[in-house]
């Protein structure tokens, strides 16, 4: 892994993630595509994902960013598990998790930043309630970067969140992954054709079934 840096982000994103970081608290950690660009460099992503261990007061961290970033903050969406919001062009969403992490945050400044690891997990839980391209990429890339395997993923998610994860789910969607519409994502590195993360995806699975029937 990469030494964690904000480097990549452009200097009004760093200035408004440092600025919402403060305004929310020690309460909230950065994860998603952003948080895993800051410590592996696949592919640029600057919208801000917030994670929470509790339910949202939707008034008041709205007001409470309303007060620090403006009235160019816009209210996208809310729902009693999420709030999407907009401050000129960068988007800033604030989203309800209780699911606690397994690994050490890591701390840069005033920002909490989800580990891959965990990072690996809750793509997984997006992937299984919907399906778009980037959550496939990004984990991805996670896997390739070889830090952690397949296995120990399909383990996190059983320990973090139970009945409500499908290993058998996982698998299938993995095998299927080439049924997803492809959106064009911003590789930092060799971009990868959609062909190859079709194969690589369909290996670590048949690689894994064969590992899991043997035990």
């Amino acid at each position: 892994m990469s030494r964690l840096s904000l480097i990549l982000l452009p200097k009004k994103n760093r200035e408004v993630l440092r600025i919402v970081a403060r305004t929310l608290g020690p309460g909230a950690r950065l994860s998603g595509g952003t948080a895993l660009m800051l410590q592996i460099r696949h592919r640029r992503s600057y919208d801000l994902d917030f994670f929470f261990p509790k339910s949202l007061s939707v008034t008041h961290l709205e007001r409470k960013l309303m007060d620090t970033l403006g009235r160019d903050l816009r209210l996208l969406y809310t729902s009693s598990d999420q709030i999407n919001m907009e401050w000129q062009d960068i988007r800033i969403s604030l989203i309800s998790f209780p699911f606690p992490p397994l690994t050490k945050i890591h701390h840069l400044g005033n920002i909490n930043i989800t580990d891959l690891r965990d990072i690996a997990s809750e793509k997984v839980y997006a992937i299984g309630r919907r399906e778009e391209w980037r959550d496939y990429a990004d984990l991805y890339a996670i896997l390739k970067n070889g830090i952690i395997t397949l296995k120990q993923v399909i383990k996190d998610c059983e320990k973090r969140f139970g009945n409500g994860f499908s290993s058998r789910l996982l698998l299938n969607q993995l095998s299927a992954v080439d049924k997803i519409e492809i959106q064009k994502l911003d590789w930092l590195k060799k971009t990868p054709e959609s062909k190859e993360i079709f194969q690589f995806f369909k290996k670590v699975v048949k690689d894994y079934l064969q590992e899991h029937c043997q035990v």
